[in-house]
């Protein structure tokens, strides 16, 4: 017996950040709707921080898709700036953390690496 052909996979663009995604992956949050225009990252950042990811910021991100210290490959996030909320690349967990941890503050961080030299 032969098998019946794959459905064709239908992606969308976010409306923010131009993201391509399958449609499952999209938020549908109340069951009603399932008309969503925005990716699942664009709607995080504007639930936790207040602002949305551009076209210019996902290019970035597909530009450099590693760890922009460790280069590792693995439990990315998306890292930006506090203060202007602009998009910086990805961190993994790790180095994510770290930063928080230093506070983001330049001296605290050549303090640290003075201390371990």
């Amino acid at each position: 017996m032969e098998r019946p052909p794959k459905p064709e996979k239908k992606y969308k663009e976010c409306r923010h950040c131009g993201h391509k995604t399958r449609d499952p992956s999209w938020s549908n949050k109340y069951g009603k709707y399932n008309h969503y225009t925005e990716c699942q990252p664009c709607i995080d950042f504007k639930n936790k921080y207040g602002f949305k990811l551009t076209k210019s910021d996902r290019k970035l991100l597909n530009s450099r898709p590693w760890c922009q210290i460790c280069e590792s490959l693995n439990n990315l996030h998306i890292d930006h700036n506090h203060k202007n909320n602009k998009i910086r690349g990805y961190l993994c967990g790790p180095c994510n953390r770290a930063l928080g941890m230093f506070g983001e503050n330049i001296q605290n961080l050549t303090a640290a690496i003075r201390y371990i030299s």
